[in-house]
């Protein structure tokens, strides 16, 4: 009975390290850091506070970790390593391994006052041969809109102006029903373009948020054109590729002719 119990935590043992070898190889590499959601502070409606920074961890294989803010452009360097197999230890915190796939690493972080979970995601390989100046020439020269409005029905009537001094205007086309009348509200953000290693990034911030935070929205660019671009948008744990084009002022006028046609019939 004891040799067979010995053999049985031999093959547990050997079971563990293998998963610890397997986290050890997907670990390493280039992640963006996605969001931080708060745990204790889920509502009656499921809504959760949600953080997110402008940051690009580099994993390396010797164990360094490069930390990068695309926002600041300031660079930290500390270290990683795996901890009994399910944890994970950055910057002299130890996070849980909430999920590990071959595109994303959730890790859970507890503490006496809050627990949250932080998503990371890793860039998607793309064909983009520009310099960042070639791109931000093309967002600037053009007005834009999203391709797929039925899966973004706030894109609809929404065009996004990329200006030379670093703000990004939304102009929403709003309706009034009761007077028949079409306004413009406009929200500004800031915006730069940056790289790392190979990928493109677009960072964006509100305009009343200041730069020397760490607050700021990424999004990866994986491909642009003079007529198109598409980035990487990661919404409520979701990542998928939103395309924007040239906003087409002939085919915006109809839209918004049926839209108040089936807006008159209802």
């Amino acid at each position: 009975m004891n040799k067979y119990r010995i053999i049985f935590i031999l093959l547990v043992l050997i079971l563990q390290g293998c998963d610890r070898n397997n986290r050890e190889n997907k670990i390493p590499g280039i992640w963006i850091f996605d969001r931080e959601i708060s745990v204790n502070r889920l509502s009656k409606h499921g809504t959760h506070h949600i953080s997110e920074y402008p940051i690009i961890y580099e994993f390396q294989k010797n164990h360094n970790l490069i930390k990068t803010n695309l926002l600041t452009d300031s660079i930290f360097s500390s270290e990683w390593k795996i901890i009994k197999d399910s944890k994970l230890s950055l910057e002299n915190t130890e996070f849980i391994i909430h999920g590990l796939h071959e595109d994303s690493i959730s890790l859970l972080k507890v503490t006496n006052k809050d627990s949250s979970i932080l998503i990371y995601r890793k860039p998607k390989k793309n064909n983009i041969n520009m310099t960042k100046n070639t791109i931000s020439n093309i967002l600037t020269s053009n007005i834009w809109a999203v391709v797929d409005s039925i899966r973004y029905p706030w894109a609809k009537h929404t065009e996004l102006e990329y200006l030379i001094n670093g703000k990004l205007i939304y102009h929403l086309k709003l309706f009034d029903n009761k007077h028949k009348t079409e306004s413009e509200k406009l929200i500004y953000e800031n915006w730069h373009v940056e790289k790392y290693d190979n990928f493109y990034f677009l960072i964006s911030n509100y305009e009343n948020q200041p730069t020397v935070t760490n607050w700021g929205s990424v999004n990866q660019l994986t491909s642009i054109d003079s007529n198109s671009y598409s980035i990487i948008e990661n919404n409520n744990g979701y990542s998928r590729e939103m395309k924007f084009t040239i906003r087409n002022n002939e085919e915006y006028g109809a839209n918004q002719a049926n839209t108040q046609k089936d807006q008159d019939l209802h």
